[in-house]
């Protein structure tokens, strides 16, 4: 298990414990059924074996990802439904790197790696035909150099010692001795994008916009700049400490101001003209989440949890007991789903009512998901414990608390013998589908699937697999 940093991990890659950038589900024609959800391939690797990817409906064997004979680990996932690989050589250093469709077809060799010198795939992003790669080095691991790789032409570190952050129109940001730059593809045209103070902080790519943290000596400011280095906005007032947190829409950024260590939340529109507090400094609150409409979910130092509108007024209290370590996991419909230790907690946007899902003692649960018949799946780890994490499922009113992928099927169709020791959750598909590691009594690890109830099946007959990423079928 890898206890709450691999939940964490794993739940990024899905978007699930942030909802800042959540869309709302497209409307349906009246006396039209919803288009059903595509299905999802499930990347994983499987120990001395390789790299592979399964249908989650189980509708076709797995297809082989990684290079036959070869050993090879899973890098990132890549546009269009394509998966990046790693092949290793015998020293388990980086010796190439392949991009594959997911469903095994259309293998393309991106370029071969010196010898000995890099031992791990960071971080990749993609720009049209371009790939950019951050490679640990192996004889200083603390440090990165970042690769591009093109079609047609062997792979070129593009800057030493340098942090991937991200890539649009052409170009590529990074971060070098605390400074954020950008660089052409070639890595030439090297410019600054953040101060020369040397104490930048990326927060979130729109489009090609840019929205960071710069830093003045001790306060910090809030940038809105171009991937290319134009159009660089400074928001706020140049004597606060301001710290960016994202985009509440298109046109709108949101970030915290800090005005005699007491927090105020500002959102302003992207050109700086337009400045609207949304929760002022007496309140002491902190965002922890964007609504899907831009509405901004703050809680306050004295432990509650509100909903500031954008449309101005004053914050609407959701919770006056949320607890002081608030992790706004979700918005889903009319109500948001949060954390505050041992605490899973439901609340209404409008302010009508809150509920407690779970409470209890040495529990540490993480929101997952919600059922079509609206029962909550949530992960349950053990305060101070590595092992024993379950994942369970309660009902919106806090009643009828139950296991989730206890009773399980192998491959073949028959039950398996034993219950999981041992559960991380890693993932839920569109279709709604619960994907969890499990561990049984002395025997390695398997993914299982179902859909947030006991029953649950085994999605290879590979021993010790572990997940890697979800891919949505490119059809």
């Amino acid at each position: 298990m890898r206890f709450l940093a691999g939940v964490g991990a794993a739940l990024s890659m899905v978007s699930l414990f942030a909802c800042k950038g959540t869309k709302t589900d497209a409307p349906v024609p009246a006396g039209q059924p919803p288009a059903p959800a595509p299905l999802s391939w499930i990347v994983y690797t499987a120990k001395q074996v390789g790299v592979f990817a399964v249908l989650e409906d189980g509708s076709r064997q797995p297809a082989r990802l990684s290079p036959e004979g070869k050993q090879a680990a899973f890098a990132s996932v890549l546009p269009k439904g394509r998966v990046l690989v790693d092949t290793l050589a015998g020293d388990g250093s980086l010796e190439g790197l392949e991009a594959v469709n997911v469903d095994g077809s259309d293998r393309q060799v991106l370029g071969t790696l010196p010898a000995g010198v890099y031992s791990r795939v960071a971080l990749a992003k993609a720009d049209g035909d371009a790939i950019f790669v951050q490679l640990g080095r192996i004889d200083e691991p603390a440090k990165s150099d970042i690769l591009a790789l093109k079609k047609g032409a062997a792979p070129a570190v593009v800057a030493s010692d340098a942090e991937l952050l991200t890539a649009a129109a052409g170009r590529f940001a990074f971060l070098a001795n605390g400074r954020m730059k950008t660089a052409a593809i070639d890595g030439g045209d090297v410019r600054a994008l953040g101060a020369a103070a040397g104490d930048d902080s990326f927060v979130e790519l729109r489009g090609d916009r840019i929205l960071m943290t710069t830093h003045s000596e001790a306060s910090g400011d809030v940038r809105l700049v171009r991937i290319d280095g134009s159009e660089a906005v400074d928001l706020g007032q140049t004597a606060s400490d301001d710290h960016a947190f994202g985009f509440a829409r298109d046109d709108l950024v949101v970030w915290s101001r800090v005005e005699k260590d007491r927090h105020a939340i500002v959102a302003t529109s992207v050109d700086g003209a337009h400045e609207q507090v949304l929760a002022a400094a007496e309140l002491d609150a902190k965002p922890t989440g964007i609504a899907p409409n831009g509405d901004v979910l703050v809680d306050s130092a004295a432990g509650a949890l509100y909903l500031a509108p954008l449309a101005g007024g004053a914050p609407k209290l959701l919770d006056p007991a949320a607890g002081t370590f608030i992790r706004t996991n979700k918005v889903i419909g009319d109500r948001v789903f949060f954390t505050g230790g041992t605490q899973l907690k439901v609340a209404k946007l409008d302010g009508s009512g809150v509920t407690t899902l779970i409470d209890k003692a040495t529990w540490l649960p993480f929101f997952a998901t919600v059922t079509p018949d609206d029962r909550v799946v949530f992960y349950r780890a053990l305060a101070g414990q590595l092992e024993g994490g379950k994942l369970f499922s309660v009902k919106l009113d806090g009643s009828d608390l139950q296991p989730v992928g206890v009773a399980v099927t192998d491959p073949d169709g028959k039950p398996h013998a034993n219950v999981p020791a041992d559960q991380d959750f890693e993932a839920i598909t569109p279709a709604g589908r619960v994907l969890l590691e499990a561990e049984f009594e002395g025997i390695e690890s398997h993914l299982l699937i179902g859909n947030g109830g006991s029953d649950a099946r085994r999605i290879t007959t590979h021993e010790d697999v572990k997940f890697a990423a979800l891919v949505t079928d490119p059809g």
